[in-house]
């Protein structure tokens, strides 16, 4: 599945996942109760939400004590090492100030990501470094609206940050504020291209 955000993967989260640790994934209000520490995903990828049928992988969590997710790794279901890892730096409330992906999960990041997120607007910008070498390769600039519990139930994704979405999701979350689903519209236009459902094995 790769990662789900953006330039560094093609999975759930990632470059255009990256948004996962910002309140986007436990810490929210109202009826979430978050959920701390570590826990295992099968991960179903498929065309519609509706399939029953398609790629699954394995996604590795951590959240921290106010339930915001602080890492992720991925991996084939039947193996023991992962093949790539992504951890965020937030600060106390969750909200995202860069993104680490380490495609051979050594602790050393191939693709950093950095953030200047404005909550009231509901929007952030941020620079990707492809080689975490502090040169900017790309923008990605996202609005998004939250759900009753504050956590993002739509995204629109703006490569370049040139005023117009290029990729659109729609997200559904667990009682303790986790993915549930993420459904992806690569062109904006109302389809679904992907979807993909997360079943935690704590369930």
């Amino acid at each position: 599945m790769g990662a789900a955000d953006g330039g560094s993967g093609t999975g759930a989260t990632g470059a255009t996942g990256a948004i996962g640790g910002s309140g986007a994934s436990g810490g929210g209000s109202g009826g979430v109760t978050p959920f701390t520490g570590e826990v295992t995903a099968q991960v179903l990828t498929t065309d519609t939400c509706s399939d029953t049928s398609g790629r699954m992988e394995c996604y590795d969590f951590t959240f921290d004590a106010a339930g915001h997710m602080q890492s992720y790794a991925m991996r084939e279901c039947s193996a023991t090492t992962a093949y790539q890892c992504v951890v965020f730096d937030a600060d106390p409330n969750g909200v995202p100030l860069a993104t680490h992906f380490a495609q051979s999960c050594d602790g050393t990041p191939t693709t950093c990501f950095s953030y200047d997120v404005d909550a009231a607007a509901h929007s952030w910008s941020g620079e990707r470094d492809d080689y975490c070498d502090g040169n900017v390769d790309a923008l990605e600039c996202r609005t998004y609206t939250l759900d009753a519990n504050g956590l993002a139930d739509t995204v629109a994704i703006d490569d370049g940050c040139d005023g117009v979405a290029d990729t659109c999701e729609t997200r559904v979350y667990d009682a303790s504020g986790r993915w549930l689903t993420i459904e992806r519209d690569r062109a904006c236009d109302g389809s679904t291209d992907s979807c993909f459902r997360f079943i935690y094995q704590d369930e």
